[in-house]
């Protein structure tokens, strides 16, 4: 029944944070994938597998992402605190109705005189330890319940190509190489007493005439020099001036290389069931999720249809327990879940789920028109003691009615409502007890 389709996915569960002087960020662990939550939505650049591209997609618009972000940094930082305050003079104990009871070392109730002193000094310490185990109690119940919030409306992540850079370097124009110095042309300089002593005068003529003759050699070297300094120069000049065409042709290929490459993605995201398979499964492996799901998937792009099989979490996931802060933050409220009341949960649960899926579909591809979703759960038979995959539900969900859902104010929608709005395959009791049913079948 389960495993109708060619391609594979598990959803991993977790949120994983990045804590910043900027904030709160999501990554996800994905290799090859980068991802940031900004003001404007989440973003990521992910290299499709198998497709040597890469693109950049809005993963998601909707504000809960950020929520969830901080809720989640929050949660992990009262883990980190999270065992009872214990100082020198007392410790806090929480017994299963929620009542805080605050001791001394030898395990003897404090008085009430203490008791007032020990909140009056330490209520924020023990206000904190109780939001932990209230979070331990209550579980990710917020991230089951609200899942479908983080669904974002149709052909609003269609993927970007992501240029490659041009990596090779511009070529650097050459320096001129300086001029030696000039030779200096000697100059004769006759003093009064060389004027008297016989012979002075002419050896110093003689002298000079010599130096002349030297002088004119390296000047004519000088010269020669400063030519070839020239020539060197030009012709490195010239070979720059080519480097630069050449770089510049490169360079406009590339460009040029680069634009067809963008304009053939975006047409082989409505032709190219591949491509698209990647991608799915890429944005799909980069989903924060409550809990480990497998899913099943399929394209005709054919005929713009994906379809999903997904193996739901179990019932059990639900947890059994709920609590809240009682008088002044000084207690919880611990109350037993009734059996219905966990049905109803798990039943908004899983169909946000079916939501979720849809949404990451028609969210990111313009040549799919419809999604066809179908959640199983393994469940015991009691005529046979077997464990099946019973699927609870099936259902065709077409991207103009999709496109009505309001997705500025999803914590209105109900998931359970929503779902019924489109040609549907479920039974289930107004109590939240699903019965078997027939998945839609490809066609």
């Amino acid at each position: 029944m389960a495993f109708r389709f060619r391609n594979t996915i598990r959803l991993a569960p977790g949120i994983r944070l990045n804590l910043g002087k900027r904030g709160v960020s999501l990554s996800a662990g994905v290799r090859g994938a980068s991802v940031t939550l900004g003001k404007n939505g989440l973003w990521g650049n992910v290299g499709a597998p198998g497709t040597g591209l890469s693109y950049r997609t809005r993963l998601s618009g909707s504000p809960s992402h950020q929520r969830r972000a901080q809720r989640e940094q929050q949660r992990q930082s009262n883990h980190t605190a999270s065992s009872a305050p214990e100082l020198s003079a007392f410790k806090a104990m929480l017994d299963d109705k929620g009542q805080v009871t605050l001791v001394n070392q030898e395990g003897q109730p404090l008085s009430a005189s203490q008791r007032r002193m020990v909140w009056s000094d330490y209520a924020d310490r023990i206000t904190s330890w109780l939001q932990s185990e209230m979070d331990t109690i209550n579980g990710d119940m917020e991230l089951l319940l609200d899942i479908h919030q983080d669904i974002v409306p149709p052909g609003s992540a269609i993927p970007d190509y992501e240029p490659e850079a041009f990596n090779q370097p511009a070529p650097t124009k050459p320096e001129r190489q300086r001029r030696p110095s000039r030779p200096v042309k000697p100059e004769l300089e006759v003093s009064f007493w060389d004027r008297l002593i016989p012979g002075r005068q002419q050896r110093l003529i003689q002298a000079q005439e010599q130096d002349l003759q030297q002088w004119a050699s390296e000047l004519e070297a000088w010269k020669q020099k400063c030519l070839q300094i020239d020539k060197a120069y030009e012709h490195r000049l010239q070979q720059y001036e080519q480097q630069v065409v050449e770089w510049n042709r490169a360079w406009e290929a590339h460009q040029h290389e680069q634009t067809q490459l963008a304009q053939m993605f975006t047409e082989r995201l409505k032709t190219d069931d591949s491509l698209v398979a990647d991608i799915l499964t890429a944005e799909l492996n980069e989903l924060d999720w409550p809990r480990e799901t497998l899913v099943d998937f399929d394209i005709d792009l054919a005929k713009q249809r994906v379809y999903l099989d997904v193996d739901l979490p179990e019932i059990e996931d639900i947890p059994t327990r709920s609590a809240e802060f009682g008088a002044r933050n000084r207690r919880l409220l611990i109350k037993d879940k009734s059996e219905r009341q966990r049905r109803e949960e798990y039943a908004q649960h899983i169909h946000g789920i079916v939501l979720r899926l849809a949404g990451v579909v028609l969210g990111l591809f313009p040549g799919i028109d419809r999604v066809v979703v179908s959640g199983y759960s393994q469940r015991l038979d009691p005529a046979t003691g077997n464990i099946n995959d019973d699927y609870l539900l099936s259902v065709v969900i077409d991207k103009p009615r999709f496109a009505g859902l309001n997705f500025e104010q999803l914590d209105q929608v109900d998931p359970i409502a929503a779902l019924e709005r489109f040609e549907l395959q479920r039974k289930m009791t107004k109590t939240g007890t699903f019965r078997v049913v027939e998945p839609l079948k490809p066609v």
